[in-house]
């Protein structure tokens, strides 16, 4: 369904596809275990389903990639206020999930594949969106993943440093030239 969304996508002038991925998720779900894992996602995809209708005025869809990974393929362009409230709203929300201790702290403590003890900052949202108008010629969806992908590197980057939720918009000219 999601390839099919993504194809429509590509078939008209103007759309916007972000994708939406936890940061540190893993540790959050080894720390506290599977039952709070699936609820933080269902609160991410209510957060993020909340938000359709305002993302974009072509209207948008949301699909859940699997794991902490989501897609929001939007007709038109997103609404950058938006993507803001939705991060702010993550990030107020997220609060709850954590033991007030972690909260306090802005951290918790898990363990490493190596097995030591480390300090995981709390868990924040990160939006990788990539619009039609940075698109030249005929772009593969794997294309579209593959930029996602480097995206995300970079947005966790800011999440990492911030220590909250953010987003970040491609600003490269993509595909053959013209």
């Amino acid at each position: 369904m999601i390839r099919r969304w993504i194809q429509d996508a590509l078939a008209s002038p103007l759309f916007s596809i972000v994708y939406a991925d936890l940061d540190r998720f893993k540790e959050y779900n080894d720390r506290y275990g599977f039952v709070l894992g699936d609820e933080m996602i269902r609160f991410t995809a209510r957060i993020l389903g909340k938000n359709l209708a305002g993302l974009s005025s072509g209207g948008a869809r949301l699909g859940h990639l699997g794991g902490d990974d989501f897609v929001l393929v939007c007709a038109g362009l997103v609404d950058e206020a938006v993507l803001e409230a939705i991060c702010m709203t993550f990030d107020a929300a997220r609060l709850e999930s954590f033991d007030p201790e972690d909260r306090d702290r802005g951290f918790f403590v898990s363990t490493d594949r190596r097995g030591q003890q480390v300090e995981v900052p709390l868990v924040t949202l990160s939006l990788a969106v990539i619009d039609s108008r940075r698109l030249r010629g005929d772009v593969h969806p794997a294309e579209l993943a593959q930029l996602a992908s480097s995206l995300k590197a970079r947005v966790k980057g800011i999440t990492e440093i911030d220590r909250r939720s953010a987003f970040v918009f491609e600003r490269r000219s993509l595909g053959p030239p013209p």
